[in-house]
């Protein structure tokens, strides 16, 4: 199982490389949420995909649960499947 730390901005300009990962590793990864500050409107778009594809976020730093709230995406985000 690979573990993807995510960094402490999910902006727009790691868009991509989110999403190239999660592709890429999408059969054995898990996200490590941990040092996460700020989540951006694409990030959680991409969260939310990985999140409805059994892709499991651990480690959810207090900033990235006040941001789920804060956008309403906390019960998609942070629900193990």
């Amino acid at each position: 199982m690979n573990i993807f730390i995510l960094p402490p901005e999910l902006n727009s300009e790691y868009a991509s490389i989110l999403l190239n990962e999660i592709r890429n590793n999408s059969d054995d990864i898990v996200i490590d949420a941990q040092n996460v500050k700020k989540i951006g409107g694409l990030c959680l778009q991409i969260l939310i995909s990985s999140r409805k594809n059994g892709i499991n976020i651990l480690n959810p730093s207090k900033n990235f649960l006040d941001e789920a709230v804060l956008l309403g995406a906390e019960k998609i985000l942070l629900e193990q499947q």
